[in-house]
C-alpha cells in the first residue's frame, strides 16, 4: 500500500527526501544536497561510491535568451568554448588528468559536464571555470566553429529528420518568439556573428544567479561549495530574469518533396511547463503512447494502442513520442513515417486513439505505463553523467531535486482522471501544430485534422 502525501510543487530545500511507504531500499537512496552561495549560484550534489567525479555546470540560458538579430549565438558559444579558446590547450589541459568534457545547448538551458578521478576533481573545475569565463577567443578558433555550424546547416538540407522537424514545430507554434528558432541559428545571422556578439551575449546572461554547479559520484557536498565559490566566484551576481511564458499558436508547415519514398508527419500540441502539477500526467501519457518500429523484436506485442492500431493496419514503419517541457509552456509531440497511400489513415488514427484514451483509460494500461517510468528513472540513476544531468535540469526547472521517492510518489499518484484531465484540456477540440514534409499531395487538409480533436456526440 502507498501512503497518499500532500503535494507541494517547486518550493526550495537543502535537503529533500520525500516520505512514504515506499521500500527502504528508495527512501534510502542517496540524497541530493542542494546550498546557494551568497552570489546566488546553487551547488548541487549526488553522492555515490566509486573513484570517479562527475562534475558539469548547468546554466539558465539557451536560445530563448537570443533575439532575431543574433540568433544562434548561444550554440556558437556553446561551440567555442568546447572546441575554441585554443582547442589544443583545453584539450591537452583535459587529457592530462585522463578526463572528458562535453555538454549541450537547447532552448532554455545549456550544460558543460564530464568526468575525472576524484583526486583531480579540483584540477578538473578550474579547467572547466578558465574554459567558460575566457573572453580570450583566438580568431581562426572562432572561424573554424563558424565553418562547421554553417556545414551543419548544409548537411540538415540533405536528411530532412525527426530533429529538423522539431525545428519546424517550434518555428510554428511559438512564432513572433525566440523559442521559435533553432538552436544551431539561421546561416545568415551565424556568418555576421563577432567574438563581441558572443563576449556581450555571455557577459550578460551566464551569471551566477543563472547556474546550478552540480557533482555526483566520488564528490563532497562541502568540498564541491569551496571549488564552486573559488572557481566561478568572479561571475556576476546580478539576478537573470527567468523566461516568460511564451505563446502558443495551433498552425501547420509543408514541405513538399515528390523524389523522397516516405512521409515524415509531426503532430504537437501545447504541454505544460517543469513545475505545473500536470507534468506528471504528462510524462505517464508520454510512456503510454510510447514508441514503435516495425522491425523492432517486439513489434507486434507492444502494449501501447497506438502500436496495436499502426501494426495491425501496417500503417507507419515507426512512430514515437516525445515531451518537451519549458519554464512556462512546453510541447507534447507524435512523429511518425509512413508511405503515401496511408498517411491519411496514419494520421486519422493518431488524432482518434487520444480521443478513445481521453474517453477510457484501463488500471492495467496506466500501471504499465507507470513501471516504464519507474524503470526509465533507475536506469538514468545507475548512470552517473544521466544523475547530474537529472540533478541539474530538475534545480534549473523547480529551484530543488527530486528524490528517487518522491519521484516514485508522484508517478504513483497520477490517476485516470488525471490523464483523461489533460487529454481533455489540452488534446479536445484544439489546434494542433502539422509539420509534413515529402510526397504530400493528399495529405489532408488542416481543418480536417482540426475536427479529428474531438468527436461529436449527441
Amino acid at each position: 500500500m502507498y501512503s497518499r502525501v500532500g503535494r507541494c510543487y517547486g518550493s526550495l530545500t537543502n535537503t529533500c527526501r520525500w516520505k512514504s511507504s515506499y521500500p527502504s531500499h528508495l527512501n534510502n537512496t542517496p540524497i541530493t544536497r542542494v546550498s546557494t552561495l551568497p552570489s546566488g549560484l546553487r551547488v548541487a550534489s549526488g553522492v555515490g561510491n566509486g573513484d570517479v567525479a562527475t562534475i558539469g555546470v548547468w546554466f539558465n540560458v539557451g536560445s530563448g535568451r537570443e533575439t532575431e538579430a543574433n540568433c544562434g549565438v548561444n550554440n556558437f558559444y556553446h561551440k567555442v568554448v568546447l572546441s575554441g579558446g585554443s582547442r589544443d590547450r583545453l584539450v591537452g589541459d583535459i587529457e592530462s588528468i585522463a578526463a572528458n568534457l562535453t555538454g549541450y545547448s537547447d532552448r532554455e538551458s545549456t550544460a558543460f559536464y564530464g568526468q575525472a578521478h576524484k583526486s583531480d576533481t579540483e584540477k578538473f573545475v578550474k579547467i572547466l571555470s578558465e574554459a567558460l569565463q575566457s573572453n580570450n577567443f583566438k580568431t581562426e578558433d572562432v572561424e573554424s566553429v563558424r565553418q562547421r555550424i554553417i556545414n551543419v546547416h548544409r548537411q540538415k538540407r540533405g536528411a530532412f529528420n525527426s530533429d529538423i522537424i522539431a525545428d519546424h514545430i517550434h518555428a510554428a507554434a511559438y512564432q513572433g518568439s525566440s523559442h521559435a528558432y533553432a538552436t544551431i541559428g539561421e546561416p545568415e545571422v551565424v556568418k555576421k556573428l563577432t567574438v563581441d556578439n558572443i563576449v556581450q551575449f555571455k557577459n550578460q546572461f551566464y551569471s551566477a544567479h543563472n547556474l546550478v554547479f552540480v557533482g555526483t559520484g566520488a564528490v563532497k557536498h562541502e568540498e564541491l561549495e569551496q571549488l564552486a565559490s573559488r572557481a566561478f566566484g568572479q561571475l556576476s551576481a546580478t539576478p537573470i530574469s527567468p523566461f516568460s511564458r511564451v505563446d502558443y499558436v495551433g498552425s501547420e508547415i509543408r514541405i513538399r518533396d515528390d523524389t523522397v519514398h516516405d512521409v515524415k508527419v509531426a503532430v504537437a500540441w501545447e504541454a505544460v511547463g517543469r513545475s505545473d502539477p500536470n507534468y506528471w500526467a504528462y510524462l505517464v501519457l508520454n510512456a503510454l503512447v510510447g514508441q514503435w518500429k516495425n522491425d523492432a523484436e517486439i513489434a507486434t506485442f507492444s502494449s501501447s494502442r497506438w502500436a496495436e492500431q499502426l501494426s495491425l493496419h501496417k500503417l507507419v514503419t515507426s512512430y514515437h513520442s516525445h515531451y518537451k517541457p519549458y519554464n512556462a509552456t512546453g510541447l507534447f509531440e507524435i512523429y511518425f513515417e509512413t508511405v503515401p497511400q496511408k498517411q491519411e489513415d496514419a494520421t486519422y488514427i493518431f488524432l482518434n486513439e487520444f480521443q478513445k484514451l481521453a474517453a477510457y483509460v484501463t488500471p492495467e494500461e496506466l500501471s504499465r505505463a507507470k513501471n516504464q517510468l519507474k524503470v526509465a528513472l533507475l536506469s538514468r540513476q545507475e548512470n552517473p553523467v544521466q544523475l547530474a544531468q537529472l540533478v541539474g535540469e530538475s534545480v534549473l526547472a523547480c529551484n530543488r531535486p527530486v528524490s528517487t521517492a518522491e519521484y516514485f510518489q508522484r508517478i504513483e499518484e497520477v490517476s485516470v482522471e488525471d490523464v483523461q484531465s489533460v487529454l481533455s484540456n489540452f488534446f479536445t477540440d484544439v489546434d494542433p501544430v502539422l509539420v509534413a514534409y515529402g510526397p504530400i499531395e493528399d495529405f489532408p487538409d488542416y481543418n480536417i485534422v482540426r475536427g479529428w480533436t474531438y468527436w461529436n456526440r449527441w
